[in-house]
């Protein structure tokens, strides 16, 4: 029986292996998302800054160097933020060439200061609320009878209705080739995702979203689209003060500039709410109507159910809330 290794015997071989290596790498990093590409980039900006003014090296990371960056940061940043820095310096350490260096993440100086900051400083995230399905319709009749009033109408139906992300909202496209679609069925239309944060593998997803009885996104994207006399490309683009629409889609920041001015025409505080809560409010509206745990989990594609449990219990808040059987 003849064993198999690999062996390097020439200077082709050892081409051949740093070839491989080199592909091994960017099949690595193409494990990460772009945002969490975009937060690393920053991250790591941040640390090499602070390494520059006190005349450190920032690479490599050296455990002592990491330990001061984060206690000076500490009472600047949240202790989630200065976990998020730490998980970029560890990954850009993985990816370090010729060999990869040690992860200060690791080392036991910097988790027992990672824990000592958790402590002191740590405090839960403070959520935006979801923009649930009532307060919308109030919404949607503050909307003016323009082109902006037709296509902010559409985003935030199809926001609410599909619950996507913002950013997955804003390249919503026509084009069939597009990571996301929109195809308009007998049914209402399905929304085809090839690939996003909940499904990091590229199986892809297709969301269902039906013909509305009161407020219809169906149809709402269908006007906007015919007004806009959008053929191909982005869906939802950016309009100028002269009221022409261009090519350009619109931004995440833009699509949650839209909603932070819908709930404020009704009353509401713009800065309770993101771009975020079109899809929080429609799982939470959802999950009042009657859907069930998995028809939300499938609909939002969530991972884990975990995920869409923390949605479920902040919906039920009050409805649960033991406060009820107080006599109050």
């Amino acid at each position: 029986m003849t064993n198999t290794a690999l062996v390097v015997a020439d200077g082709r071989d050892v081409a051949l292996l740093d070839q491989l290596k080199e592909a091994a790498s960017e099949y690595a990093q193409a494990g990460v998302s772009p945002n969490t590409w975009r937060a690393f980039k920053g991250a790591f900006a941040s640390f090499q800054s602070w390494c520059d003014s006190v005349g450190v090296r920032a690479s490599p990371a050296e455990a002592d160097i990491v330990v001061a960056y984060l206690t000076a940061r500490a009472p600047q940043l949240a202790a989630s933020t200065l976990s998020l820095h730490l998980s970029a310096l560890n990954f850009v350490c993985r990816g370090a060439k010729p060999e990869p260096l040690p992860e200060p993440g690791r080392h036991p100086k910097v988790k027992a200061l990672m824990k000592g900051i958790r402590r002191r400083h740590g405090r839960p995230p403070r959520r935006k609320r979801g923009f649930v399905g009532n307060d919308l319709k109030r919404a949607l009749k503050r909307l003016p009878d323009s082109l902006v009033g037709s296509r902010d109408r559409a985003v935030l139906l199809v926001g609410f209705a599909s619950v996507m992300r913002r950013s997955e909202l804003a390249a919503l496209s026509l084009d069939e080739w597009a990571r996301i679609r929109v195809e308009f069925v007998s049914e209402g239309m399905e929304i085809h995702v090839a690939q996003s944060k909940g499904d990091q593998e590229g199986r892809g997803a297709v969301i269902a979203v039906p013909f509305g009885t009161q407020c219809c996104p169906v149809e709402a994207l269908r006007a906007w689209i015919a007004a806009a006399d959008i053929l191909s490309g982005p869906i939802f683009r950016q309009i100028d003060r002269h009221g022409r629409v261009h090519d350009n889609q619109l931004s995440g920041r833009a699509i949650a500039n839209i909603v932070k001015a819908a709930v404020g025409s009704i009353g509401l505080d713009p800065s309770a709410f993101s771009g975020h809560s079109l899809r929080r409010g429609g799982i939470t509206s959802m999950h009042r109507g009657g859907a069930a745990m998995g028809e939300l989990q499938r609909h939002a594609r969530h991972a884990r159910p975990e995920t869409t449990g923390i949605y479920i219990e902040e919906a039920d808040r009050f409805a649960m809330s033991a406060a009820r059987k107080s006599g109050l």
